[in-house]
């Protein structure tokens, strides 16, 4: 009817998309993508961010000369930034403005500091819908999680959240190589499989409630 709202539920959503790819209207990578975007508000940020084992950062008074010689930070094209100690990110630098202000004349011994942005806090426990809304609301595209007791985690970015949906490996417009991440791709894996072990787990529940 004209002017009538017309509302689905999640599952007849899922259904939906379930009997479309089986008629071949949708391709498996197209549902695949429906079907993440289902789940946004069901996957968490500590699923997909860079842990804090692997996320090369650096303290503000380091230098541009002390960025581009650090060969494991050179795989990163964001470098969070601490004053003091490591649970007090402050900022982050993008790697190739600080190049770009070396080619231009800056000297090397120029502090990180100068060219710092800032850089937002987030549960590790957010939603990836939740920290979407953050990404789009404070216009940043990466975003520091935290865990329960305030200690940092690990680095989460727009590209994370776009390759869960995707399902793919996004690749930084400043990346030289098709992976750039070295020692935080290799846990890329290990990322989705979490993030499918909670689809089941989140499956499985819905199946118990329903019986």
């Amino acid at each position: 009817t004209r002017g009538r709202q017309i509302t689905f539920s999640r599952s007849e959503l899922a259904a939906t998309i379930e009997a479309a790819t089986r008629h071949g209207v949708l391709s498996a990578g197209e549902s695949r993508i429906f079907e993440n975007l289902l789940r946004f508000d069901e996957v968490r940020v500590e699923d997909v961010m860079t842990p804090r084992t692997v996320t090369v950062m650096l303290p503000t008074e380091a230098t541009f000369g002390g960025l581009l010689d650090n060969r494991k930070a050179e795989s990163f094209s964001r470098i969070p930034l601490y004053r003091d100690h490591q649970d007090n990110v402050v900022g982050y630098v993008l790697q190739r403005q600080v190049l770009k202000a070396v080619t231009e004349g800056a000297p090397l011994t120029t502090p990180l500091e100068q060219l710092m942005r800032p850089i937002p806090y987030i549960p590790e426990v957010a939603t990836l819908g939740g920290a979407l809304r953050q990404f789009l609301e404070r216009r940043e595209p990466v975003a520091m999680a935290i865990d329960e007791h305030g200690g940092i985690s690990g680095l989460v970015t727009l590209e994370d959240l776009t390759e869960t949906i995707l399902g793919v490996e996004i690749v930084d417009e400043s990346d030289q190589i098709a992976d750039q991440r070295l020692a935080a791709t290799r846990l890329r894996d290990q990322r989705m499989q979490r993030v499918l072990q909670r689809r089941q787990e989140l499956d499985r529940q819905r199946g118990h409630i329903k019986t």
